[in-house]
């Protein structure tokens, strides 16, 4: 595999790593939230960088693309370190697309992942379930 250092330097946050402190510091602090996992269940933190209006940047695999698309992130083939460096260095030097995939994957969180929405749903599940017994 043919690995690529990424110079970056020009699209960085500007908060300092001292200002970063907490989990929800260092997210608030990141431009494009990526998480390339080979294996996962249903991600959180994929959930948490959406509520926080970040686009995300992961492998198209179950459990990743159940909470990210296109319109709200950019999903790269598994194992392709070629597509996630392009998605990687398209995103960062684009703020207005960032902008957008951002609102678009907090839009997402609420109207679909937010707990009211979630119980709701279940009780419906839970409801259909019981009465086709």
């Amino acid at each position: 595999m043919n690995h690529k250092k990424v110079h970056l330097h020009h699209c960085r946050s500007t908060k300092s790593a001292r200002e970063v402190q907490s989990r929800l510091d260092r997210l608030s602090a990141t431009d494009v939230y990526t998480q390339p996992s080979h294996r996962e269940g249903f991600c959180n933190s994929l959930l948490e960088a959406g509520a926080m209006a970040l686009p995300s940047i992961t492998y198209d695999i179950c459990g990743c693309n159940d909470s990210v698309d296109n319109e709200t992130g950019i999903l790269v083939p598994p194992y392709d370190a070629e597509a996630l460096y392009t998605a990687m260095t398209q995103l960062l030097c684009a703020p207005a697309r960032r902008q957008q995939l951002g609102q678009a994957a907090r839009k997402r969180m609420e109207e679909r992942f937010d707990r009211r929405y979630v119980w709701q749903e279940l009780r419906r599940f839970y409801r259909k379930a019981y009465i086709e017994s």
